[in-house]
Parts: structure tokens; C-alpha cells; sequence
């Protein structure tokens, strides 16, 4: 099992604003890897028991860029993640694939268009940053568009069933909302959720 959040996320779940302290509350609750997204300095990932500092956990290389646009930072860098992860590349590989594309993200326009493809995302782990702002780098931008304009609307999504309910703000600015309302709402949509799954593959949140 996997858990992956930022600090805040973990300060949420684990009831402390101290993310330590908040790491290990959500020790207490799963043996799964917590994967706690730390901004600028990167992500931490940890298997077993929380150490004393964020510092001790396994990390991987990250890549000083230009923060330009911050919408889909959260998907991208999952992205990258999940290669990882589901190729057991290990922690270190893994959370440098990861940083990539959030970077990537990040330094671009749009969202899901800005997400590197296999191909680009190799070249730049051997190339490196030449320029901060990616999106005028020139040979990662040839890369992007020749690896990619022929599959944007290709491929069969039919299979996926993925319940997105992460939108925090839009339900913050709704007339009466609450904490507790909004988390009342939030297990309203993971029972619906898992009651929809039913043990089967394929279903996934958001949230």
C-alpha cells in the first residue's frame, strides 16, 4: 500500500501541524509507505518507522526550475511516482522520476499537456537542466511535440473508473460549509466509492 501526501495533507490526517509527529500517527494507523511531498526540497519516503527528521527518509534528486504554473504539480509529480513505483525502481529512482514530472508542471503551461512522455522525460534525466524556465528549452520542446501529437487523443480510457473528489477550495467558498460538513462529505464519497469498487480492479479516487 501507498500513501502520498504533502505536509499539509499529513498535518490533516495525522492531526499535528508538527509533520513528524503527524507522519507517525499515520504509522500508527497503516503499514503502508508514506510518501510526504515537501515543496521545493523534493519528497521523503518512508517504509517503516518515522524517523526524527524529514532529512532521514529515502529521497531522490530533484531539479531547480522555474515555478511558472502550479496547476496539475500534484498529478505530474504522481505520475512520475506511479513509473516508479510499479517497476520497483526503488525510493530514490523512483521519487527522481517524480520530481521530473512535477517539474515539468510546473514550468509550463496547462496541465495534463505539460506532463513529459517517456522519451523526453529520459533525455532530460541524462541532459540535466540547461535552462530553468523549461518551457523555452528548445530540444525538450521539439521532444515534447514529436512525441506527443499523435497520441493526445488516442488510446482507450473506457476501462478507467476514477472518483475525483479533491476539490478543497471550490467546497471552502460554498455558502455554510464547514470542516465538518466538508469531512462528513468526504466519507460520504469514499463509502460511495468503495461500495462502487465492490473488490474489483480497475476503480481508483482522487481525494
Amino acid at each position: 500500500d501507498l500513501i502520498v501526501g504533502t505536509e499539509e495533507e499529513f498535518h490533516i490526517a495525522g492531526g499535528s501541524t508538527n509533520t513528524v509527529e503527524a507522519l507517525r500517527t499515520v504509522r500508527g494507523n497503516s503499514k503502508a509507505t508514506l510518501v510526504c511531498k515537501r515543496g521545493a526540497l523534493g519528497a521523503v519516503a518512508f517504509e517503516g518507522a518515522v524517523p526524527d527528521s524529514l532529512d532521514d527518509g529515502q529521497s531522490g534528486e530533484g531539479f531547480p526550475i522555474e515555478v511558472f504554473n502550479v496547476l496539475g504539480a500534484g498529478d505530474g509529480f504522481f505520475s512520475g511516482l506511479l513509473k516508479g513505483w510499479m517497476e520497483d525502481a526503488g525510493w530514490p529512482t523512483t521519487l527522481k522520476y517524480a520530481n521530473a514530472c512535477g517539474a515539468f508542471a510546473v514550468s509550463r503551461h496547462g496541465c495534463t499537456p505539460a506532463y513529459p512522455s517517456l522519451t523526453e522525460l529520459e533525455f532530460f534525466l541524462k541532459r540535466g537542466v540547461k535552462q530553468k524556465d523549461l518551457r523555452n528549452d528548445p530540444e525538450l520542446e521539439q521532444i515534447h511535440w514529436s512525441t506527443t501529437r499523435h497520441t493526445r487523443n488516442a488510446g482507450d480510457w473506457s476501462s478507467m473508473r476514477v472518483f475525483a473528489f479533491d476539490h478543497r477550495l471550490q467546497l471552502e467558498e460554498m455558502d455554510g460549509y464547514t470542516l465538518a460538513k466538508g469531512g462528513a462529505f468526504k466519507e460520504l464519497c469514499m463509502k460511495a466509492a468503495t461500495q462502487v469498487q465492490d473488490g474489483r480492479d480497475g476503480y481508483g479516487i482522487l481525494c
